[in-house]
């Protein structure tokens, strides 16, 4: 037997439906309202766009990287022109060191040059002159006496032999001694000659060669002297890039300092940048001229609103920062300041912390239900029982 029950008229009579023609006007518009409201919702959700974001935490940062003030020697800081904060210019000097070693090795050099110069001074004149009253070093004062006893004694034995030729010489034009006699004095003769022409060359070609050495040695002792002198360039060290001074080293003058020890860095006073840190997994949503809004976290939002800017450069490498992977995001940033609604400007200053948005993409409001939904219908698989 059927459970369904007739419903009798008299009911339907006392239904909502049929008491429907019995609502006031009021009620009626009431009604009609809010079903128009909810099509108007339903309809709006496949108008309406919103857009989507990406939030990582960014510094504002100069587009140039630090630059590290370091000596390239050892020293003695000599003066020292630097303060915290300081503003400064491409070329001017920060510190002023010297060095013993390098003042030491300069000395030296400049005694051997003095040395070389003189031996060449008095090398030329004995070339040009072979006289000794110019002379003015030692050692060639007595290389000229060495010398002109060598050519004494040479001289000496061609006057004996001399002598000794033209005595004979009568003899064998008399016919008094033999041919082979005289001959023997022709060739002692022609023998002390060669000897004595032998001391000039062998003298002349010591001297020429000794010479060259001292040209050569000179010629290098220049170059290790203008090396010298570009190694005491480093001695002053000056600023690579205008910047501004910061974590100064507490270094003051009489202080020892050593080569590549970190005495300052420069902030270059270039323009400034956003570099955000997005992690691997967002990283393949931006991508460069994507547009970024920035919250400074120094200026509240509500009242000076966002900065804005773009992508300029992403980085090919991952990064670790606080034991976190991330990767570098540079941005250009359209306007260096925000503005309140009365026209005060508060500019933005490097080092200042942000979250930035990456505005990735522009979803409606039905698409964002339809994902909602997605997530509570189709969860996560469960993982099997074992």
């Amino acid at each position: 037997m059927s459970n369904h029950k007739i419903i009798p008229s008299a009911a339907l009579e006392q239904s909502i439906n049929s008491n429907y023609r019995f609502l006031s006007i009021k009620s009626r518009i009431i009604y009609l309202s809010a079903c128009i409201i909810l099509v108007l919702l339903i309809c709006s959700s496949f108008i309406l766009v919103i857009p989507i974001s990406i939030q990582s935490s960014a510094l504002i940062r100069p587009s140039s990287e630090i630059s590290l003030i370091r000596p390239l020697l050892n020293g003695r800081l000599k003066t020292s022109l630097v303060k915290e904060n300081q503003i400064i210019k491409k070329g001017e000097i920060l510190y002023n060191l010297e060095s013993d070693i390098q003042q030491e090795r300069e000395k030296l050099l400049l005694l051997k040059k003095q040395d070389i110069e003189f031996f060449m001074f008095d090398l030329k004149n004995l070339l040009v002159n072979a006289a000794g009253k110019d002379l003015t070093t030692a050692l060639y004062r007595q290389s000229y006496f060495n010398y002109k006893q060598k050519l004494t004694e040479a001289t000496t034995r061609l006057k004996k032999v001399q002598a000794d030729y033209n005595r004979n010489y009568k003899l064998h034009q008399e016919k008094v001694i033999a041919d082979v006699e005289f001959e023997n004095f022709q060739f002692e003769l022609d023998k002390a000659k060669n000897e004595l022409e032998l001391v000039k060359q062998s003298q002349l070609s010591q001297w020429q060669s000794e010479l060259r050495t001292y040209e050569r040695e000179l010629q290098d002792l220049e170059g290790q002297l203008a090396q010298l002198a570009k190694e005491n360039e480093n001695l002053v060290i000056k600023a690579p890039v205008s910047g501004t001074l910061q974590k100064v080293a507490g270094v003051y003058p009489g202080s020892m300092v050593f080569a590549n020890q970190e005495l300052a860095q420069i902030s270059p006073d270039t323009t400034m940048i956003v570099e955000a840190y997005v992690t691997p997994n967002d990283i393949g949503l931006i991508r460069a001229g994507m547009p970024v809004r920035f919250q400074v976290n120094a200026f509240n939002y509500n009242q000076w609103g966002l900065a804005t800017g773009i992508v300029k450069e992403i980085s090919s490498d991952v990064h670790i920062i606080n034991d976190q992977p991330v990767f570098k995001v540079r941005c250009q940033l359209d306007k260096d300041y925000l503005q309140l609604k009365n026209g005060y400007k508060g500019y933005l200053k490097k080092g200042m912390t942000l979250q930035a948005r990456f505005m990735v993409t522009e979803r409606t409001l039905w698409q964002l239900l339809y994902d909602k939904m997605d997530d509570w219908l189709n969860p996560n698989l469960l993982q099997p029982n074992n």
